[in-house]
């Protein structure tokens, strides 16, 4: 009767692994679906061009997104704008002294002299 206790410990000891083996394979699987749906909102800002104006100065400013006119005026002291863009945002300030700008969280200030005629284009 001893050859039979010993066999059944080893089939006991058989069946763990299985059971323990299907636990981790289920829960990778779990995991990797969360990632692309983080990873879109983390690379959402840098797919489009982001530039913010303050007019510390009266100045006219001529900004055209994706090809297209999107503000043509002149702007006040104190006044804000963001322009947003997919693929180029192009600035003419007709006073380089009076407009702050910051390109993509990139504060780059004043883009010229009190006056000065500047054109900048920024692209993605």
């Amino acid at each position: 009767g001893a050859q039979q206790t010993g066999a059944t410990p080893s089939a006991v000891v058989s069946l763990q692994p299985l059971a323990t083996a299907a636990q981790p394979t289920s829960a990778p699987t779990v995991q990797p679906p969360p990632q692309p749906t983080t990873a879109p909102t983390a690379t959402a800002n840098p797919r489009q061009l982001e530039i913010d104006l303050r007019v510390v100065d009266r100045a006219w400013v001529e900004a055209t997104v994706d090809g297209q006119v999107a503000l043509s005026q002149v702007l006040e002291p104190g006044t804000n704008r963001r322009l947003i863009g997919q693929q180029s945002v192009n600035l003419v300030i007709g006073n380089g002294a009076g407009v702050e700008v910051t390109a993509n969280g990139q504060r780059l200030g004043l883009l010229g002299g009190a006056g000065q005629i500047v054109e900048r284009r920024f692209t993605r």
